[in-house]
């Protein structure tokens, strides 16, 4: 055991617990005999545990300033890996949201486009159905201009909203 250091006891500790376990196994076979037959021993070491240790107090007191200094260096490289992380996924959203209003005022665009334009067409048609009904009840009926005109009139009133 001496050829640890008081570090490696505090840092390597199941380490050199199995190696003191293997290092008494090893000396348990040699005390039966022959090493080679292992039943001519009468003896194993199953496991070994290392309850406690004396180390002087500055030396403990150096191990666990430079635990606590490890473990504050990965919590500190953790939280820097986790604000990285952070920024690149708000980037990602706010990537996200620039396209999505990109996409959004698209389709509204056509959508505006595509109505006005079907409302373009349907009024279209709607006096050019007028004006063919205007020459065949000209024809037809034979009414002048001032009739036709009364006409059109009354049609009209029959678009307004609420007329009866």
């Amino acid at each position: 055991a001496t050829q640890f250091t008081v570090t490696n006891y505090w840092v390597k500790r199941e380490y050199l617990q199995q190696k003191m376990k293997n290092m008494v196994d090893a000396e348990l076979r040699t005390l039966g005999g022959n090493s080679s037959n292992r039943k001519s021993h009468y003896a194993e070491c199953w496991g070994l545990q290392i309850w406690t240790f004396e180390i002087p107090h500055n030396v403990d007191s150096q191990l666990v300033n430079r635990q606590l200094t490890q473990q504050m260096k990965a919590v500190n490289q953790a939280i820097q890996t986790a604000n990285v992380t952070r920024s690149q996924t708000d980037i990602y959203a706010s990537d996200y949201a620039r396209l999505a209003k990109v996409v959004l005022a698209k389709a509204n665009a056509g959508y505006s486009q595509i109505t006005r334009g079907a409302q373009a067409n349907a009024t279209k048609h709607k006096i050019e159905a007028e004006a063919d009904v205007s020459v065949k009840l000209k024809q037809e009926l034979g009414l002048d201009a001032q009739s036709l005109v009364t006409y059109q009139r009354y049609n009209a009133m029959d678009d307004l909203v609420g007329a009866e």
